[in-house]
């Protein structure tokens, strides 16, 4: 089940080409996780103990990444936090920043390394 905050988003990849694939559903707390596919990357909806959001990874990749640490990768600067609207809003208008990054491995590994940066920022503490 799509997470309702998200149907704009859903209509929107599916215009892009992108197949519904794995869905899932919870029954405790009305979780579910919807992960759609393209040729470029994947990207899944999720919904879990209330809160709704959306993550995205490389097509053939095992690592996913959330929406604000995108947002702040290919703007240079962002909320930690991102509504359901500000997520689908930030994938439509850089729909092409996204699958080009998707698609290169050094990409992929400054994101890796922009969420390590993150966690030390959140997290100071706890890393040394």
């Amino acid at each position: 089940m799509i997470p309702p905050e998200f149907h704009q988003l859903s209509g929107f990849l599916t215009s892009c080409g992108f197949l519904s694939g794995v869905s899932k559903a919870g029954t405790g707390f009305g979780d579910s996780v919807v992960e759609y596919k393209s040729p470029s990357f994947r990207l899944r909806l999720v919904s879990d103990r209330g809160q709704s959001f959306a993550e995205i990874s490389p097509s053939s990749g095992m690592e996913w990444f959330d929406i604000p640490l995108l947002a702040f990768f290919i703007r240079g600067s962002g909320p930690d936090v991102m509504t359901p609207s500000e997520q689908t809003d930030f994938i439509a208008e850089q729909f092409l920043a996204i699958e080009s990054l998707m698609a290169s491995t050094a990409g992929i590994k400054s994101l890796n390394e922009a969420r390590k940066s993150r966690a030390k920022r959140r997290m100071p503490g706890l890393f040394r």
